[in-house]
């Protein structure tokens, strides 16, 4: 009885491995030295021993653990399940697929098949899988959470039930309890005892998720039978809930995965600055705003010479230099699309502020460190489905090593300690803040707090899985100049997707329609121009409005043009300049406006045509817009000068009443 172990598709499309039946034991894995079957170690998706497959009485068996999904024949598998003479595999959510064909001994006959005994899983294996595949709605796992309770108190009844009970259950009754007797080892154990009476109730865990859709019609003719099992199935939410891991655990176990950012300087003074967590052999996740350290500090930075480098937490700490970085493409593309469109706010009063965004997008990148530098073992990114249906009210987890502004610094270099902390999704959004569909709602916000050096931090579901990155926060800026977390406990995150892009060599392929749809997005914020115009000509709106009423008469536009403050006054008796000629055609009231198109102050005065002394009019109030009001006793020859920053670009018009 020989194995053979063929790759579909992926890295390892169309390789074989062949295993005689003197080889006991098969493992599975991008671990070199430890596995038989070796994948590339870029292959993330694949853990280091994956799993491993066992000869036992001429029969192969599956070894796993909790750490790594298996999927066999696109369902979850459990730990000890034999295999079928040909078994089809999935390791990992999005891992690769393989065919493992068990070949018999030509030289012995065929042994005499019997109905196939599935062993029982574990309620918590059965648990977990079914809450893997629904977890998209808090809904779906509630519902697999009620009918497992009813289905087990089912089963119990019927197993403590005399021969004359179990014959009145229906024919469909026993195939329900057959698909969910495998969901305990109590059961199991009850089972054995009654093998006479429960052996053919043994289905296929495969086809558990296909009928839950039907099984919830045919509860109705099952309630008669359970009515008195109520204080059996009190509690059994509990216990399933406490077989599962906790947050809390699942953070402790990040720790060792969590590393400090630091910079050693010229002076050999260490300084603490990120957080960044593994993600696969040789290379950590981080900020892209982090990432961009490491041309600072190379040859013709502004902090050459220094190094950049990640410390791992404990007592014992290791050093691995930072060797080069990936940064995402898509945050260059956001900082420069948020730069030109300058998203701006306006006030009651008419004030403009410039708007901030929520970070930059795409703010992730990769650390990479000397090959075989020995990181702890990854964190794993969670499911594409997992993060799709991420929402307000997830309970979530931080790891990290925040610093600024706190007590010792925050952070003890000599022995690192990470600090955690738990809270909650609050919103989950594209980059401007809007609702979007489940691929553009890349931006996680939530209610952990934060500071500065936690940037990068990984953070966590009650699963494990990292849902996201940390990358900004929500700041109050001082009269000081510094900076303190904003009480208003919003802060945001990158979905762990873009990272899973970086891994993947994805990145680039995937930015290019996402860059389209920013460009759309963006709109629907205020530019700065915009912005600029709607304050400027509401101001002008009005002003002409008082006019028309005081001197009964309507406006007349005389003319406009835009223009750059482009002259420099060899005096300076004025400062940086542009002038336009215009002609005064009669007597009468007339109006001279101009604003600054990007919001720049800019001021307007009226001058004799070829006297700079003889000013007729002019406003210098400091703001973006300006109005002056001339009244001429008949023709005239003026310039008009707009005041301003160089290269400052206006828009100007002219009224008269």
């Amino acid at each position: 009885m020989s194995l053979r172990i063929r790759f579909r598709g992926g890295a390892l499309a169309g390789s074989t491995f062949a295993f005689d039946d003197d080889v006991d034991r098969i493992v599975i894995g991008r671990d070199p030295e430890r596995c038989d079957v070796v994948l590339p170690p870029e292959m993330t998706e694949v853990g280091r021993e994956h799993l491993a497959v066992k000869r036992v009485l001429a029969r192969y068996r599956l070894e796993l653990n909790q750490a790594n999904l298996v999927l066999l024949d696109d369902v979850p598998a459990h730990d000890g399940q034999e295999l079928p003479e040909v078994a089809h595999l999935q390791l990992g959510e999005d891992g690769p697929r393989l065919v493992l064909q068990t070949i018999g001994d030509e030289t012995v006959p065929p042994t005499m098949t019997h109905d196939e005994v599935v062993p029982a899983p574990d309620l918590h294996d059965v648990v977990e899988a079914n809450v893997r595949r629904t977890r998209g709605t808090r809904r779906g796992v509630l519902l697999t959470f009620a009918v497992l309770a009813v289905l087990v108190g089912v089963i119990v009844w019927v197993v403590e039930s005399t021969g004359k009970k179990v014959a009145a259950v229906s024919e469909e009754q026993a195939r329900v309890r057959g698909m969910l007797d495998e969901t305990t080892g109590e059961l199991e154990r009850m089972a054995d005892e009654h093998r006479e009476t429960t052996g053919d109730l043994h289905g296929r865990l495969s086809h558990v998720d296909d009928q839950l859709g039907a099984i919830t019609p045919d509860l109705s003719g099952l309630r008669d039978a359970v009515a008195g099992l109520g204080p059996r199935m009190e509690g059994l939410e509990e216990r399933v809930r406490e077989k599962a891991p906790s947050l809390k655990r699942w953070l402790n176990r990040a720790e060792p995965s969590v590393y400090v950012v630091m910079l050693r300087d010229e002076r050999d003074v260490e300084h603490s600055l990120a957080t960044a967590f593994v993600v696969g052999e040789d290379v950590l996740a981080t900020n892209a705003h982090v990432a961009e350290f490491f041309e600072r500090v190379s040859p013709g930075g502004n902090l050459a010479p220094a190094t950049l480098f990640v410390r791992s937490p404990g007592e014992d700490p290791r050093d691995h230099e930072v060797t080069g970085v990936r940064i995402h493409p898509g945050y260059q593309v956001f900082v420069d699309l948020w730069g030109e469109y300058r998203p701006t706010g306006m006030s009651p009063e008419g004030r403009l502020h410039l708007l901030r965004p929520a970070g930059a997008a795409c703010d992730v990148a990769l650390l990479e460190v000397a090959e075989g530098d020995g990181l702890a073992d990854p964190l794993s990114i969670a499911p594409r489905a997992a993060l799709a249906s991420l929402g307000a009210g997830d309970v979530v987890g931080l790891v990290g090593y925040p610093s600024e502004d706190m007590s010792l610094g925050g952070v003890n270099l000599a022995h690192p300690k990470p600090t955690t902390q738990i809270a909650h999704v609050t919103a989950v959004t594209n980059f401007f803040l809007a609702a979007a569909g489940p691929d553009e709602r890349l931006l996680v916000q939530h209610s952990l707090p934060v500071t500065g050096g936690a940037s990068g931090s990984p953070i966590l579901d009650d699963e494990g899985h990292v849902v996201g990155v940390l990358s900004a926060g929500n700041i109050t800026l001082t009269p000081f100049g510094s900076r303190s977390p904003s009480a208003v406990l919003v802060n945001f995150a990158q979905r762990a997707d873009l990272i899973r892009e970086l891994v993947g060599d994805e990145a680039d392929a995937a930015q290019g329609p996402r860059t389209l749809r920013w460009r759309s997005g963006i709109g629907t914020l205020m530019s700065l121009e915009a912005a600029a115009q709607k304050g400027a000509l509401g101001f002008l709106e009005r002003y002409l409005e008082v006019l028309e009423r005081d001197t009964g008469v309507a406006p007349q536009e005389l003319g406009d043009w835009t223009g750059v403050v482009d002259t420099q006054d060899p005096n300076r008796k004025w400062p940086p300049y542009h002038d336009e000629t215009f002609e005064i055609p009669q007597k009468g009231v007339y109006v001279f406006f101009a604003y600054g198109v990007l919001g720049q102050n800019v001021n307007v005065a009226v001058v004799h045509e070829t006297d700079d002394d003889q000013v007729f009019a002019k406003q210098r109030t400091p703001d973006w817009y300006a109005a002056v009001r001339l009244s001429a006793d008949g023709p005239a020859k003026v310039r008009i000068r707009v005041t301003g920053p160089p290269d400052a670009t206006f828009a100007a018009s002219v009224y008269g009443f």
